[in-house]
C-alpha cells in the first residue's frame, strides 16, 4: 500500500468522496496505511454557518514555524507539517497554508473543491472554545464535540464547545456530510444546557434531523465495563432542548442532574412542592422544568417569569408544530426532576412518535412528563430504574393535559410512590403491559378514557415506621382492566393488605391476587353497593387458593365447599338447577362505631371494641366511612373513601390495625365495617340457643360441606363478624367465636349471599331427590307448555330425607 501511485490515489479519492480532485494530491486512509501528500486550502468561512457575532469567522488563520495559530494576512503563506493525531485531533490546523500530514490515525480529508456549482467553503474552519481552530469534516461515524473543544474529564465547562458542534452540523445542513454528532467517552460538564434547534431568520424553527450519540450503551456513570459518556450539568435547566425534530436519535450518554434525591421513602412519599423544591434543588415550572431532554420547550406564548433562564432568544415561534419520530435510547438519568420532559410549552403540539428504549434511570422525580394533549403515539419499552416519585406525568408541566405513553418492559426496581399522573381524558386510553412494579406505593391517578394492565406483576409497598399505606392503589375516573396481572403486597398471606382501585368500572381477568381484598369506587356513607363494581374472570385468589370468576359450573354442590361466588356467577345444583350470586362482589358488613387512635410512628391505629372482640378476626379487612384526604403533591386533594388496614393484633379488647392510609383522620367516631370475599357454602342449617357459641344438630348434604374453620358464617342469630373455631362432623355440631344472640331452631347460616333456582318438568309438588337441599325463596320453575306459568317457592328451607325438609307453595308468575 505504501507504494501506490498516483492514480491509485485518485481511484480512492474518486470512490470516497464522489467527485474530482483536479491538480492537488489527496489524503487517503485504509486500514492503517498513510499516503503522504500535500493539500492546498483555500477557503473562505462562512458567515451563516453560526449565528454568534462574539466570534470573527472572517479572520484567515495560519500556524507559524514555531507552532503557534496566527491571523493571516492576504498573501502570507505558511509551510508546516500537522501531525494527525496531536494537532488535527487537537484542533491545531491552518487555513490558507501547505499541509503534510505524517502519521496515521485521523479520518479527514482536507480537499478545494473544483467541480462547477459547487461552494468553495464546504471545507469549513471554525473556530472552538479553547481558541483553536477546527476544519468542519466528518470522520467516518459524523462529527465529534471534542473536535469542537469539548474536553472530557478536564473539569471545565464544555457547554460552549458542544453547542458550537451542534450548530456547526445544523446551519450547514446543505453541505450534506453527516448529520451525526458524537462524543466520546468521559465526563462533559455542562454549565448550562445545549439546544439542538435551527432558528429561522423569521423566528420560526426549521424540521431538523440528527443523531447525536454517546460512546457506549450505559446504565451509570460509572458502569464496569466500556467509558460511559456523561452529560453533567450543574445548572437546574435542562441538558438538552431539542424543537421541530424529525426522525432523530439520542442515544448513549448519562444525564447527570444537579439534583439531590432523598434517601428516605418517607421523604419520597410525603414532601411537597417547596420540599423538592428546596431540598432537592428541582426547578419545577410547568413550562421550563429542570430536566435531562426537553422536547420542544420553546413558544413566544410563555410568559417571561415561565421561560428557561438564559434561554430566552429562542422563544421566537408563534407556529404550534412540534416533533415527531424522536428516539431516546441506550440512555442512563440520574438526579433530576424530569428525565424527559414532552411539551413543556402550553401551545406547541406534535410531540408524538417519541420513543424511549433500553434506558436507566435512577434518582429522579419523574421519568417522562407530557404537557399537552396532542402527544400521541409515544412508547416507553425496556426500561430499568430505581427510586423515583412518578413514572408518568400528565399533569405537572406544559397546560396539565398530557396523553400517556404506551408502556411495556419496564422494571422499577426500586422504591416509586406513584406510577401515573395524569388527570385529563385526551385522546389516548393508557396501556402498560409486561412490566414489573416491585415497590410500588401506588399507581396512582389515571383519569384517561380508559386504563389497562396487560400480564403485569405488582408489588405495593409494606406499610411500616417509614410511611403510611396510600388512601387508594388506583383513582381512575373511567373504567380500569387487570389482565394476567398480579396484584400483591407480600410474598405470604399472613398480612392481607386491602386493595383500593377506584374505578367506575373494574375488570380483573386471569392472574392472581394475593393478600386482601380488591374493593372499587371506594366506601360509601352507607356502607352501600359501590364497592360491588368488580368484575372477576378466572382470577387465582392465591391465599384462599380458590378460582374467582364469572362462570356456571355443573359440578354437583358438594363439591363446591369453598369456592368464591361473586356477582353473577352460578354454581350447579339438582338437575336443573342452579345458586347464584346476583350482585355481591363482597361481603361488606357493619361492626361498631369507635374512636379511634392513630400511632404516627408505627404507622398504625388501635380502637378499644365495645363488642365482643371475638367477632374480630386478624386478618380482617376494615373499611370506615370516613375520608382520607391525600393532599400530598400530585394526589387529588378530595377525600378518598380508602380502606382503613387490617387487623395484625387483638390483645383483650384492644383492636390494632395496620395500613392506616396516607391523609386519614381520626376525628370524632368512626363507623367499621368488615370486607371479605364470599365463599359459597352449599345450604346448611343448625339450632342456635341465645348465649351459647356451639351450633347444633347441623343439617347439610353431608359433612364435607360444613363451613373450614376461620370461614366467617352469617344469620340473624349470629353476631357480625363470627368465625367457625372448630366442627365436630361426628356429632353434627360447629363452635363460633362467638355466641348467639337468640334461640332459633332450624335456620340457615352461610357465608355468602345467593339465590337458587330450579326448572322442573313436572307439575306435582316436588319431592326432590335425597338429601337435596332447598333454601328460603328458592322458586322452581316448571318448563313445561301446559304448566309454563306455575310453578312453587320454597317457604321453608331444608333437605330431603332428613327430618327437616323444605316445604313449599305453589305461585303463578
Amino acid at each position: 500500500m505504501k507504494n501506490l501511485n498516483f492514480m491509485n490515489v485518485i481511484c480512492l479519492v474518486l470512490v470516497m468522496f464522489l467527485f474530482s480532485i483536479q491538480g492537488y494530491s489527496q489524503i487517503i486512509y485504509q486500514d492503517d496505511v498513510i499516503i503522504e501528500g500535500t493539500l492546498e486550502v483555500d477557503t473562505m468561512l462562512n458567515l451563516d454557518y453560526m449565528k454568534n457575532t462574539n466570534i470573527d469567522y472572517l479572520r484567515k488563520i495560519g500556524v507559524d514555524n514555531n507552532g503557534n495559530i496566527i491571523v493571516l494576512g492576504d498573501s502570507t503563506q505558511y509551510n508546516y507539517q500537522v501531525n494527525a493525531i496531536s494537532d488535527i485531533l487537537s484542533l491545531n490546523v491552518p487555513i490558507n497554508a501547505n499541509i503534510t500530514v505524517k502519521t496515521s490515525g485521523a479520518k479527514y480529508c482536507v480537499q478545494k473543491d473544483s467541480i462547477s456549482g459547487v461552494a468553495t467553503d464546504t471545507c469549513v474552519i471554525v473556530k472552538t472554545n479553547n481558541n483553536k481552530y477546527a476544519i468542519l469534516q466528518p470522520r467516518d461515524r459524523g462529527y465529534y464535540i471534542e473536535d469542537f473543544g469539548a474536553i472530557p474529564d478536564d473539569g471545565i465547562d464544555d457547554q460552549p464547545a458542544i453547542q458550537k458542534a451542534i450548530n456547526a452540523v445544523i446551519y450547514y445542513k446543505n453541505w450534506r456530510k453527516s448529520s451525526k454528532i458524537n462524543a466520546g467517552g468521559g465526563v462533559f460538564n455542562l454549565s448550562k444546557g445545549v439546544v439542538i434547534a435551527e432558528k429561522l431568520g423569521s423566528g420560526e424553527y426549521e424540521l431538523i434531523t440528527f443523531t447525536l450519540s454517546g460512546n457506549i450503551s450505559c446504565y451509570s456513570d460509572n458502569q464496569g465495563y466500556g467509558k460511559t459518556t456523561v452529560f453533567n450539568l450543574s445548572d437546574s435547566t435542562f441538558c438538552i432542548a431539542v424543537q421541530e425534530a424529525r426522525n432523530c436519535v439520542i442515544e448513549n450518554i448519562v444525564f447527570k442532574g444537579n439534583g439531590i434525591f432523598p434517601t428516605a421513602i418517607k421523604n419520597i412519599v410525603e414532601w411537597e412542592k417547596d420540599d423538592w423544591r428546596i431540598n432537592a434543588g428541582f426547578r419545577m415550572n410547568k413550562n421550563s422544568p429542570s430536566c435531562a431532554i426537553a422536547i420542544d420547550p420553546f413558544d413566544s406564548t410563555i410568559t417571561t417569569l415561565n421561560r428557561y433562564p438564559n434561554n430566552t432568544s429562542y422563544y421566537t415561534n408563534y407556529s404550534n408544530g412540534g416533533s415527531s419520530m424522536l428516539t431516546i435510547r441506550g440512555c442512563a438519568f440520574n438526579g433530576h426532576y424530569i428525565a424527559i420532559a414532552n411539551n413543556p410549552s402550553n401551545r406547541v403540539q406534535n410531540g408524538d412518535n417519541i420513543r424511549v428504549e433500553n434506558s436507566n434511570y435512577k434518582n429522579c422525580y419523574t421519568f417522562w412528563a407530557c404537557g399537552q394533549t396532542q402527544s400521541r403515539s409515544n412508547s416507553i419499552d425496556n426500561i430499568y430504574g430505581y427510586f423515583l416519585h412518578t413514572f408518568i406525568d400528565g399533569y405537572s408541566i406544559g397546560d396539565g393535559q398530557g396523553t400517556p405513553p404506551v408502556v411495556s418492559n419496564v422494571n422499577l426496581a426500586g422504591f416509586t410512590k406513584q406510577l401515573l399522573n395524569i388527570q385529563y381524558i385526551g385522546f389516548s386510553p393508557t396501556r402498560i403491559s409486561k412490566s414489573y412494579f416491585e415497590a410500588i406505593w401506588s399507581l396512582g391517578y389515571a383519569t384517561t378514557n380508559n386504563i389497562t394492565f396487560n400480564e403485569c406483576q405488582i408489588k405495593f409497598k409494606l406499610p411500616s415506621n417509614e410511611i403510611f399505606a396510600p388512601p387508594y392503589h388506583l383513582y381512575s375516573g373511567t373504567s380500569a382492566v387487570f389482565r394476567d396481572c398480579s396484584i400483591e403486597y407480600f410474598a405470604n398471606c399472613d398480612i392481607k393488605m386491602p386493595i383500593m382501585f377506584k374505578s367506575s368500572g373494574l375488570l380483573i381477568s386471569g392472574g392472581w391476587i394475593e393478600g386482601g381484598v380488591v374493593v372499587s369506587h371506594g366506601h360509601s356513607n352507607a356502607g352501600g353497593e359501590d364497592i360491588h363494581n368488580v368484575t372477576y374472570e378466572n382470577v387465582w385468589i392465591k391465599c384462599l387458593n380458590r378460582i374467582a370468576g364469572t362462570r356456571k359450573s355443573s359440578v354437583s354442590i358438594q363439591n363446591t365447599t369453598g369456592s368464591i361466588l361473586l356477582g353473577g356467577e352460578e354454581i350447579g345444583s339438582v338437575p336443573g338447577g342452579l345458586f347464584k350470586n346476583n350482585k355481591e362482589t363482597f361481603n361488606h358488613n357493619f361492626m361498631e362505631n369507635v374512636t379511634i387512635n392513630i400511632d404516627s410512628v408505627t404507622k398504625t391505629a388501635n380502637f378499644i371494641t365495645g363488642i365482643d372482640a371475638d367477632r374480630y378476626q386478624i386478618g380482617d379487612n376494615i373499611f370506615s366511612q370516613k375520608l382520607a384526604y391525600p393532599d400530598s403533591i400530585n394526589m387529588p386533594g378530595s377525600g378518598v373513601r380508602s380502606p382503613l388496614g387490617y387487623i395484625s393484633t387483638i390483645a383483650g379488647d384492644t383492636i390494632t390495625i395496620t395500613g392506616i392510609p396516607y391523609g386519614f383522620s381520626a376525628t370524632g367516631t368512626t363507623s367499621l365495617y368488615v370486607t371479605s370475599f364470599p365463599i359459597f357454602i352449599p345450604p346448611i342449617w343448625g339450632d342456635f340457643v341465645s348465649g351459647n357459641d356451639t351450633i347444633f344438630n347441623v343439617n347439610a348434604y353431608n359433612t364435607g360441606c360444613y363451613p373450614p374453620v376461620g370461614y366467617k358464617m352469617y344469620n340473624a342469630e349470629i353476631p357480625i363478624g363470627s368465625f367457625v373455631k372448630y366442627r365436630n362432623l361426628t356429632n353434627n355440631y360447629i363452635v363460633m367465636s362467638a355466641p348467639a344472640l337468640s334461640t332459633k331452631t332450624f335456620s340457615r347460616f352461610y357465608n355468602a349471599f345467593y339465590q337458587q333456582t330450579i326448572y322442573s318438568n313436572g307439575i306435582a309438588a316436588p319431592t326432590g331427590p335425597a338429601n337435596c337441599p332447598y333454601i328460603d325463596g328458592c322458586i322452581i320453575y316448571l318448563n313445561i307448555p301446559q304448566a309454563s306459568y306455575y310453578g312453587f317457592v320454597c317457604t321453608q328451607g331444608g333437605v330431603f330425607s332428613t327430618s327437616n325438609p323444605p316445604l313449599f307453595t305453589a305461585i303463578t308468575y
